[in-house]
């Protein structure tokens, strides 16, 4: 009878698991998107032919998506690239969906121990875990993550994250017993699972907090009466420490960073939006509707001040209440599902949803902290005092399968969206009428198929709805004039030159302005307007980084030059010294343009500097 009840249990896991590798397969054949492609579509360094290390080292530290450069995940994508033999996103993908499959039995594993540290379970853990388990992994809120090629970064951090509390557990179990051997499962679990969590992404340094909620709320720091004091103080300094400096580091960060003008908020204004942002990461956790869900969210209101929107106050106040709920059921030892479903939330969001200077609003953020509060959805659903013993349990089975089915049925339809780029663009748009980051990505992929005109239409749609961002424009102006041979609009090149002028250049309109910049000098044509939209971009104090504002100068200078303009390109040439003084190319192109002046005294002046700056090959200023 028991081996049967085993088999039937691990028949039923194992069709969860099935069930969701063929409700995701069909999006491994979706496209890149976003990010995906400056990490890894134009990411060169990605694509070995052989395996060397001096090869592997460049492509594992080739991205600067984070300080720490996130080599776990590039060398996976390296071995993607390598084994499958192409750049495809396919491969990228459908890898994405076996590590989600991964983290599930990791979820599974770990529901388990904490159920079974709970007094008040109902003897049902295997059946409730179960639950819980499918409730997490066919949450249609995590295609954001799966199926978002370059957030597999974000998928390994949670890896190594959830099986670190499962060693971790099974650790302070051994230390519970009175058996040291457990001191080594911590270790492994906070040094080498921290160290490869962090290194996938830089959100695992979260883990020690993760397991402090996990110490705080089932073994309360209590150990066998035989274990020496030396090792209690370890594992305490090995929560503690790391938990208060990153609270420490983020009040510094509050302190001394600065957000440029191109963020569009303030560092209180952010933290406000996102006490509203929490909340509608849960509405669509808890209760999920495709609808609601999008990549991008651009259109989101940010929260000027506690009122404006009145949300905002309702938000903050919500958090707190449920902090003060969280701690409250720490410290008193009560209601340890809810206080742990909470906390979990809470620490799981503190570093991307707080203080950062990163876009407000993204999805994948939830993949891990949602566990929280699935958690306590599928505990209290399945608790004794809601459904009693007494219940028919095939009405109980009933509610559950149809709780399962709906999420399935959703999984389902965002899954077919985002499939293939024209699904996916439609149902952003069809999402977010007013979302200018989706009508861009849509006009990107007309481009690239080659639908030019519909291309046009689209990024007029994201000029629209974002009427400061230059970006849109410019990118008109390339695919009339450089795709389809139109000669340029004059009031085109007007209103590029007017929303440089007015507004705060952003990386993405910097990065447009180079593309613009490179084709007009790769092409040899339109050099009046590019002179005059760079003399617009160049004049703009406000650009991402001077090394920016450095590589416009020089492309006005090489513009300049075209044009016979000899004199205002050694100035545009000048100023880029001005902000990069140590790029010895660009002095020695003022010298020979001196040179070809016959101005001698002036080329000797430059080309003697040449001695006193720092010949330095890395330094490459174009972008």
């Amino acid at each position: 009878m028991i081996e049967n009840h085993n088999f039937k249990f691990l028949t039923i896991i194992l069709s969860i698991i099935v069930i969701v590798f063929v409700l995701y397969y069909p999006g491994a054949k979706g496209p890149y998107l976003l990010d995906d492609f400056g990490n890894l579509y134009s990411n060169a360094t990605l694509s070995l032919t052989d395996l060397n290390p001096s090869g592997l080292y460049e492509a594992i530290f080739s991205t600067k998506s984070g300080p720490l450069y996130r080599p776990v995940s590039m060398a996976s994508f390296v071995l993607n690239y390598y084994m499958a033999g192409n750049t495809d996103p396919f491969s990228i993908k459908l890898t994405n969906i076996f590590i989600h499959l991964f983290n599930t039995i990791g979820i599974f594993l770990l529901t388990l121990l904490i159920l079974s540290y709970n007094s008040s379970e109902n003897g049902h853990g295997k059946w409730v875990a179960m639950f819980i388990t499918a409730l997490w992994a066919l949450r249609p809120l995590h295609v954001s993550t799966v199926l978002y090629s370059v957030q597999r970064m974000n998928e390994l951090a949670s890896l190594f994250c959830i099986y670190s509390v499962i060693a971790y557990i099974k650790g302070r179990d051994n230390l519970i017993r009175g058996h040291t051997s457990g001191i080594w499962w911590i270790t492994l679990a906070v040094g080498l699972g921290g160290a490869l969590a962090i290194f996938s992404k830089e959100n695992g340094v979260l883990l020690p907090l993760l397991l402090l909620v996990i110490e705080g709320l089932l073994f309360r720091f209590k150990f066998h009466e035989g274990i020496r004091s030396y090792f209690r103080y370890l594992v305490s300094g090995i929560l503690i420490v790391p938990a208060v400096s990153i609270f420490i580091y983020l009040a510094i960060y509050s302190f001394t960073s600065r957000y440029d003008h191109h963020w569009g908020f303030t560092i209180m204004e952010r933290l406000l939006t996102e006490s509203r942002v929490l909340f509608s990461y849960l509405r669509l956790i808890l209760f999920p509707d495709t609808r609601l869900m999008s990549l991008y969210h651009d259109d989101f209101e940010l929260s000027r001040s506690l009122l404006s929107p009145y949300t905002t106050l309702f938000s903050v106040i919500g958090i707190l209440l449920f902090l003060l709920l969280g701690i409250y059921g720490v410290w008193k030892n009560r209601f340890p599902i809810l206080s742990f479903g909470i906390l979990w939330y809470l620490a799981g969001h503190l570093l991307e949803s707080t203080v950062i200077r990163l876009q407000i609003v993204f999805e994948h953020r939830n993949y891990l902290p949602s566990y929280g509060p699935l958690l306590i959805i599928g505990y209290y659903l399945n608790h004794q005092r809601i459904f009693p013993n007494s219940m028919n349990r095939h009405i109980k089975f009933v509610i559950m399968a149809v709780i399962l089915i709906f999420i399935s049925w959703q999984l389902k339809g965002r899954v077919m969206q985002w499939s293939s780029w024209n699904n996916f663009y439609l149902g952003e748009i069809a999402n977010n009428p007013e979302s200018p980051r989706a009508w861009s990505g849509l006009g990107l992929m007309q481009y690239r198929s080659e639908q030019y005109q519909k291309a046009i239409v689209s990024y007029r749609k994201a000029a629209e709805f974002n009427p400061r961002e230059a970006a849109y424009p410019i990118n008109e102006f390339m695919i009339s004039v450089y795709m389809m041979k139109i000669e340029p609009q004059e009031a085109l090149v007007k209103e590029i030159e007017r929303r440089l002028s007015n507004y705060p250049i952003t990386p993405f309109t910097s990065a447009q302005i180079f593309l613009l910049a490179k084709n007009s000098l790769r092409m040899g044509t339109n050099y009046p307007y590019t002179e005059k939209i760079l003399l617009a971009a160049t004049a703009n104090p406000t650009w991402p980084t001077k090394d920016n504002k450095a590589a416009a100068f020089y492309f006005l200078g090489e513009t300049l030059l075209r044009r016979d303009k000899h004199y205002d390109a050694i100035v545009a040439w000048e100023n880029t010294l001005l902000l990069r003084p140590e790029t010895h190319e660009v002095r020695i192109k003022i010298a020979n343009l001196y040179l070809g002046l016959n101005q001698i005294t002036k080329a000797q002046e430059h080309l003697n500097l040449l001695d006193k700056v720092r010949l330095d090959s890395t330094s490459n200023l174009l972008p």
